[in-house]
């Protein structure tokens, strides 16, 4: 069973959709965001936009998922927030254990009022679904935030901070806030903004394990999810190593099995026996 029907932009084939729920496969692996996991591996976003495959990709072996871009006004690509609490409504109520992530993001470019508004009404409408938001910086459609410029980038998730703040006060859920960013932009100034917003997680773009590395001893203690360019457990491996707490796979689960995070987690898995053997 392959994933040749599955476009990124989730269109998908009767294969797919015959994937059966199964338990999810185990692999220890520290706490993240004040969240614990079962596995390391989860799937990046860009694949379920608003969550409509999420008991199919729980039968697939991941462990989180995250799911988006969503956003309040409904951009070109982006996933419907209306469609995406409507499924993780439906999701709970199944009672399935799968983590689910929502990369939220905006219509507009840059760092401004409207895109903030934006930003404010999805974190309001998923906060009593989501196991963490995470604030997209990587979007090709944002250079504005892509470039990431750090003055009004400050402001924005300090006001980011404060919803969630005012919202943890409300609704007495504790949902941690995570950046999705390009490793390559890791400086000292940028981890004081993050942690002066409390900033709990970074979704880490980079296919170098050396950039990995180099910005997991920047951001520490900040607790980051590797993604790009991983594909077997070997590369896991690697990013574990590296100081990723997590990972998230992507193009690899779009043009292979759809098994591919068993795959992943058993290799894992044969990896620690024969360390313990040796």
């Amino acid at each position: 069973m392959h994933c040749s029907e599955v476009s990124p932009h989730g269109a998908f084939g009767p294969p797919f959709m015959r994937v059966r729920m199964r338990s999810r496969p185990k692999y220890p692996v520290d706490d993240a965001m004040g969240l614990r996991f079962q596995n390391p591996v989860g799937l990046a976003a860009g694949f379920d936009r608003d969550g409509r495959l999420l008991n199919h990709l729980e039968s697939c072996g991941f462990d989180f998922v995250e799911i988006g871009t969503v956003s309040a006004s409904r951009r070109p690509g982006g996933g419907s927030l209306v469609a995406a609490v409507k499924n993780f409504a439906s999701v709970r109520s199944a009672g399935r254990e799968l983590r689910v992530g929502v990369n939220i993001g905006s219509s507009r470019d840059g760092f401004g009022t409207e895109a903030l508004g934006e930003h404010i009404a999805a974190m309001r409408a998923l906060w009593p679904f989501a196991d963490y938001l995470a604030i997209n910086l990587t979007s090709p459609r944002s250079p504005a935030r892509r470039r990431l410029e750090l003055a009004p980038c400050a402001g924005f998730l300090a006001a980011l901070g404060a919803e969630r703040d005012a919202l943890t006060r409300s609704s007495g859920l504790r949902v941690p806030l995570a950046v999705k960013l390009l490793l390559d932009h890791a400086s000292q100034p940028l981890v004081e903004v993050l942690k002066a917003a409390q900033i709990t997680g970074i979704i880490g773009v980079s296919d170098s394990v050396d950039v990995l590395r180099t910005a997991s001893a920047a951001f520490d203690p900040i607790p980051i999810i590797s993604v790009g360019g991983i594909r077997s457990a070997p590369d896991v491996a690697a990013r574990l190593a590296a100081g990723a707490m997590l990972v998230q796979i992507f193009r690899a689960f779009v043009g292979g099995s759809p098994f591919l995070p068993r795959r992943i987690v058993a290799g894992l898995q044969a990896g620690t026996e024969l360390e313990g053997a040796g």
